[in-house]
């Protein structure tokens, strides 16, 4: 199980896909949980779990709320 969002026909140019990882990579450090990211010319997935529960955590869901923030932008 995993908290997930996908964009799969983003209008991100390739400089501002490589803004949006860097973007994610930042709240990845500063939170110091990082998710599974999968990054296409036009499409990223950004995925959470927390490996040493096998499941689901609180700051999962914390760090998914800010990345899905990105997205909307």
């Amino acid at each position: 199980m995993a908290v997930s969002r996908a964009d799969e026909e983003s209008e991100y140019t390739p400089a501002g896909m490589l803004a949006f990882v860097n973007a994610v990579a930042w709240i990845s450090h500063r939170e110091d949980h990082h998710p599974s990211l999968v990054v296409g010319y036009n499409s990223a997935r950004v995925e959470y779990w927390t490996h040493a529960i096998g499941g689901l955590s609180e700051n999962d869901f914390i760090c998914a709320a800010k990345v899905d923030a990105l997205f909307d932008l």
